[in-house]
């Protein structure tokens, strides 16, 4: 039990239980992981469970350019897809890291709907990315694309409290730029961004 004599039950500081059976969960997994590293040369280089620099994960943070190299240059004789399976054959968690094309064309991503179509005022149709919440009932939807710069900076003054006419007059100085408005004469450049003589 806890909390004072004679006084009621008091809720413990943490649920530690379930802390430490995680870590002893997590401890087990690696280490079994680290006995199939060295059991095994996961990308065809077995010498390497025998070099005494790639011992310890101490030794391979200390040598961890040369091991940066020592991977990079078994991974640029073969194609990712290779690689990649190589690895998850062994039971190394793996993955390509993906350039944006790729990672919009990825078949998982596309079957979960990574990207929709939305209507941008300027550029028209363009492909954005979803929301990464899937609710059943209540689905999120992008309704609109980026704005363009400056957009909404009447409706944002609005909302401050300008006026139309307060709006109208800070464009005119420069002040603020919005595009639904005529760009004042000179430019909107603002006085103190101009180069000093």
């Amino acid at each position: 039990m806890t909390g004072h004599p004679g006084g009621p039950p008091a809720k413990s500081g943490i649920a530690l239980n379930d802390i430490a059976g995680g870590v002893t969960a997590v401890q087990a997994i690696l280490a079994a992981y680290i006995a199939r590293l060295r059991g095994e040369g996961v990308l065809g280089r077995p010498d390497w469970t025998s070099r005494p620099e790639y011992a310890t994960a101490a030794d391979r943070l200390a040598h961890g350019d040369e091991l940066e190299r020592d991977i990079q240059s078994v991974l640029v004789t073969d194609t990712t897809d290779h690689s990649v399976t190589a690895m998850l054959t062994a039971g190394v968690p793996a993955g390509p890291v993906n350039a944006y094309d790729q990672m919009i064309a990825d078949p998982h991503l596309t079957a979960r709907g990574i990207t929709t179509t939305v209507e941008h005022p300027v550029l028209g149709p363009v492909r954005a990315l979803s929301s990464p919440l899937r609710l059943s009932k209540t689905p999120p939807q992008i309704r609109r694309g980026a704005p363009v710069f400056g957009e909404h900076t009447a409706q944002v003054l609005g909302s401050l409290g300008y006026s139309a006419e307060d709006v109208s007059a800070l464009q005119a100085a420069g002040a603020v730029y919005d595009p639904a408005l005529p760009r004042p004469a000179g430019g909107t450049e603002r006085p103190d961004r101009k180069e000093r003589p």
